[in-house]
């Protein structure tokens, strides 16, 4: 008996070591592949991480350059990363926390080493 309304989905970064079992007919009907965004992807992703962020002046195609072989799990981190070391550059001690924070291109340059 089939049963309906009842989707599986799975997801892997390993797809080489899924059994092949897996992969015959009847179990799961498609395979979807996404691959490593290329620069348009990269910038994209980083325009969706970065909406929120108080950024000043940073060129966010020039970070795209710069990600070659990024997914987005990479740049997120990478986003974070760069707040993190603009959260600590404007914030020295906790006497002393600015009305706004800023996160500069020189952050997110920081960040991707």
């Amino acid at each position: 008996a089939q049963t309906k309304g009842v989707i599986v989905l799975a997801a892997t970064n390993r797809p080489d070591q899924i059994d092949p079992a897996l992969r015959r007919p009847g179990r799961f009907d498609r395979e979807i592949q996404f691959r490593v965004p290329d620069r348009n992807g990269r910038l994209e992703i980083l325009e969706i991480l970065t909406r929120s962020m108080p950024l000043n002046s940073v060129d966010l195609n020039s970070i795209a350059d710069q990600t070659v072989g990024m997914v987005g799990a990479d740049l997120k981190a990478v986003c974070q990363k760069a707040a993190y070391i603009a959260l600590r550059r404007q914030v020295p001690s906790l006497e002393s926390v600015p009305d706004q924070l800023s996160i500069e291109h020189s952050d997110f340059l920081q960040a991707l080493k």
